[in-house]
């Protein structure tokens, strides 16, 4: 996962990346106080309200209690010579880069050094005390470099100078204190191994935290306490690593909130049963080249909220642009071609301070699109009183619909098992494992109970449909006793209401497929060897339509024997067969609109 993050950082445009070892801080935390440096010694300090604030890449060391101080640009704690004891670390920092190689030109070499003599001798102070910065107000510097006024934290040399101290202090080290050396997990050099990396990762908006693995002895970092083992890497590889994971965590379209768990009845990020994942290619990374490819398989971002759609899913050809990639079938003399290209995908989730890798998986983008176009045709169900191709329920709705009621808006998110059901259908559509087995239980139960209150609204038909999609992922065969006998179902609810219609002039949408829908399911031959005589005696004589039907399923039936007991893998076949004799059925029975008559021109009285 390192290396692949490393190889996406070297082909992303120049620029995209904050430089190595800085981090891009979040537009609420810019830099507050800007102080000039004159080439006489003088100080200018000019303090930023609102948008007109700098914001820019400063350098990060992941500080923990008593680490080191950062280079020239810090909180105004560390730059203040106040009691706090980071400004001593402050002042060593400025010594240890002047002693460095890295400061080759003169004005900014002459500038850091004038910072470190105002620093000792108490002009710094003297000359942010009437600003009165608040403790974690960002300070930066300026100089006229080059007949620029330009930040010192940006200038080639000083990151050069940053990242050779980053490589001092965070080198891991033997149990003598010498650094360790070892070869890279990623580039394959023999360098000095680092003990974590400088660059925290912003999985979570409101917090930074360091990417962790829960399998230490299995890294060969030449540790041999396994709680102090991590895997051998350079420090340049770790921070680019870092780097390009929170690019890719504040770049659309490769982020997406899998499910935020909630407390409180407000959504928790810093949850670990929150689940984002993060996904790229190997190639170009133009937003124009890599589709939302997560948006089309699991819906929204969780993180949105928001109530159930009422708008119709896609269809076949609504999808059309995901299976026809521009340059997956590229011309002959194109250049490059994506599917030649590997897809990535990261699970991630905080916890306690850290960050979780739940898992990572790579395919070639030809594969995935393989797999998500046999998973569309697999899933897809049509829509209750709706005409046209079957459509394609997000996974989103497809757990919405099973773990929630069915009401207006969308409640808390407190089942504790949707985001492990959310990776199980990600994993499902995208590398073809088996679907989560959480998901089987509670969708049967939910589709049940919606069929046990009849709605024909859109909402209601739409929270169904999604049921169904839910319930394809566990069937085998659609020809099974068990879909038969669902089908059957179905028709002596078509033949009831079709029988009360002629007697009574209306339909109950309450029949006894409705009131007996989950025994049925569960224990077919009890229940349909009651309601077959009851419809041969009852419904057949009224009824108009629906006879034939109703014989050639009651025969393949008994050729086949009724199931005594279904298994819930059996029962979703059932409620699947339930379903698609109810769409088959409304099919034929769907009016067509004739085109209108041309009206008879009136002739005028003579």
């Amino acid at each position: 996962m390192i290396r692949d993050l490393v190889t996406l950082a070297g082909r992303l445009p120049e620029g995209t990346l904050p430089p190595p070892g800085y981090y891009l801080f979040s537009e609420k935390d810019p830099v507050r106080v800007e102080v000039h440096l004159y080439r006489d010694g003088r100080l200018s300090v000019r303090a930023h309200v609102g948008a007109d604030a700098p914001h820019l890449p400063l350098p990060e060391n992941g500080r923990t209690s008593g680490s080191n101080a950062r280079l020239i640009a810090d909180r105004a704690k560390v730059v203040r010579p106040s009691p706090h004891v980071l400004h001593a670390d402050y002042r060593e920092q400025l010594r240890r880069a002047l002693d460095g190689p890295h400061l080759q030109d003169p004005e900014v070499r002459l500038a850091v050094t004038d910072l470190l003599a105002a620093a000792q001798d108490g002009r710094l102070d003297a000359a942010l005390t009437p600003v009165a910065p608040g403790e974690r107000d960002w300070v930066s510097f300026t100089a006229t470099i080059g007949g620029v006024r330009q930040h010192l934290v940006a200038h080639p040399d000083v990151q050069r100078a940053w990242m050779t101290l980053l490589g001092e202090d965070l080198a891991a080290t033997t149990p003598g204190g010498a650094a360790r050396q070892g070869e890279c997990a990623a580039c394959g050099q023999w360098r000095t191994l680092a003990k974590r990396s400088a660059v925290k990762i912003a999985l979570n908006p409101a917090e930074l935290a360091p990417l962790t693995s829960r399998n230490q002895s299995a890294y060969l970092s030449g540790e041999t306490d396994t709680d102090r083992a991590s895997i051998a890497l350079c420090l340049p590889c770790t921070d680019t690593a870092t780097r390009t994971l929170n690019w890719l965590l504040r770049t659309a379209p490769h982020h997406q909130y899998l499910h935020v768990a909630h407390k409180g009845g407000q959504g928790d990020t810093g949850s670990s049963r929150t689940l984002r994942a993060v996904s790229w290619l190997s190639g170009a990374q133009a937003p124009g080249d890599l589709p939302d490819l997560l948006a089309f398989i699991t819906g929204p971002d969780d993180q949105q909220g928001g109530a159930p759609p009422l708008a119709l899913p896609p269809s076949a050809a609504d999808l059309q642009r995901l299976w026809d990639i521009p340059g997956r079938r590229a011309a002959p003399d194109a250049v490059s071609s994506l599917g030649a290209q590997d897809f990535h995908l990261l699970l991630l989730s905080p916890i306690k301070g850290h960050i979780i890798v739940r898992n990572h998986h790579t395919l070639t983008l030809g594969g995935l699109v393989d797999a998500l176009h046999a998973y569309q045709g697999r899933v897809a169900q049509p829509v209750l009183g709706e005409t046209g191709p079957p459509r394609l329920a997000s996974q989103r709705d497809m757990v919405d619909a099973a773990l929630r009621q069915r009401t207006g808006a969308r409640v808390a998110r407190e089942d504790p098992h949707a985001g492990l059901i959310r990776a199980g259908l990600l994993r499902h559509a995208y590398l073809g494992s088996p679907p989560p087995q959480g998901l089987l239980l509670p969708a049967l139960h939910a589709f049940h109970a919606a069929l046990r209150h009849p709605d024909s609204s859109l909402r209601a038909r739409l929270h169904l449909h999604a049921l169904a999609c839910a319930l394809t992922l566990y069937r085998s065969d659609m020809d099974t006793a068990a879909t038969l006998a669902g089908r059957l179902l179905a028709v002596i609810e078509r033949l009831q209401q079709d029988s009360q219609r002629r007697q009574y002039g209306r339909a109950n949408d309450h029949t006894v497929a409705t009131r007996t829908i989950t025994a049925a399911a569960a224990r077919p031959s009890h229940i349909l060897g009651q309601l077959i005589p009851l419809a041969t005696r009852a419904y057949l004589p009224r009824a108009r339509h629906h006879q034939g039907r109703f014989a050639e399923l009651s025969s393949a039936l008994l050729e086949l024997g009724l199931p005594e007991r279904l298994t819930p893998h059996q029962q979703a076949e059932f409620s699947l067969g339930y379903y698609a004799e109810l769409h088959a059925l409304s099919a034929r029975r769907a009016p067509t609109n004739p085109a209108p008559a041309e009206p008879t021109p009136q002739e005028d009285p003579v």
